[in-house]
Parts: structure tokens; sequence; C-alpha cells
């Protein structure tokens, strides 16, 4: 879902954008990033709430593993909505002209705080805070590093909305 949106956004704020319109780009960006968000957030309720009876359709009986990976689903709930965020903000900026910063960042915080801060917390601790030795800690560190992802593309979607300038012979299309 949330890379089908990423794709229908991005063309719709290009074509505004290549015809010159930024003000149609930016409604058609508001309306996709809604849409986006409330659709995420149906999903990642619907997880909540079932988070066991899914888990029980994929463990087998087994109440220990239903126990971990109904758990588990609520990270990926949360999960889910910061995913679905970022994958329409990061198409989105592609059509602005930005794809060097979204790398920056993804390396940043998927593969230094997601991962790394993962393995920290699962392995080693941090402070006072015993190793989790549990998959949780890398579910919660890459939540965690996922919303801050979805954070650092909407302030950088944010700037390059309000940097935008049409290209010299841009013309807007009547509607």
């Amino acid at each position: 879902m949330p890379l089908s949106l990423g794709i229908a956004v991005s063309a719709r704020v290009s074509w505004w954008l290549g015809a010159g319109d930024p003000a149609r780009a930016r409604l058609a960006l508001r309306l996709g990033l809604k849409l986006t968000l409330g659709l995420a957030l149906g999903s990642a309720a619907l997880l909540v709430l079932a988070h066991d009876p899914i888990a029980r359709l994929y463990a087998g009986g087994n109440a220990q593993v239903v126990a971990i990976a109904g758990g588990l689903l609520v990270w990926v709930a949360a999960y889910h909505v910061a995913d679905a965020v970022q994958a329409v903000c990061v198409f989105v900026l592609r059509s602005y002209g930005v794809a060097v910063a979204s790398l920056v960042v993804y390396c940043v915080l998927l593969w230094g705080v997601g991962l790394g801060g993962g393995y920290v917390l699962a392995y080693r601790g941090v402070g006072s805070l015993a190793p989790l030795n549990s998959p949780n800690a890398f579910w919660g560190a890459g939540a965690f590093a996922l919303v801050l992802t979805a954070g650092g593309f909407i302030a950088l979607l944010w700037r390059a909305v309000r940097r935008y300038q049409p290209l010299a012979g841009s013309v807007a299309t009547p509607a």
C-alpha cells in the first residue's frame, strides 16, 4: 500500500510541478499524505487489535510463539505507520529533486539507529539497562529509527516545497 501510494502521489505532484502549478502540487501532496496516514493508521489499528489471533495463524498452536509473535506485531503496527509516511515522502522528495539527502537519512537512521541500536539493545545494553536478548530490541529500535526517518523526510519535504521555484518556461495548464 505505501509503495503504491508513494508512486501515485509522486506522479501527481510531478505532473503539477511540470505544469507549473506548485499550489496544486502541494494540494496533491497533502491529500496523498492524509490518505496514506489514514490507511496506515487503520491497518495498524487492525494489527494492534488482532495481534494474538494473527500470531495464532502462524504459530501452529505453540503458546510461547504466539506470545512472542503477538508482542512483535504491536511493534510492526508502529513500524507500519512510520514506514507508510516515509515511503510517500521519499517518492515525493524525488519529485522536488531531492535524492542524496534521502540516502544520507536512510543510512544514518535506518542502519545506524535502527540496526545498530537494535544490536546494542539486544546484546550490549545501554547504561543501566541490561541487554534485552529479544527480537523486541531490533523491532523497537527499527520502529524508532523509522519514526525518526519519517520525521526527517517530512522536514526535508517541507523545506523542498517552500523553496521550490518553477523552471523558466513552465506554464500552468487550465483545470
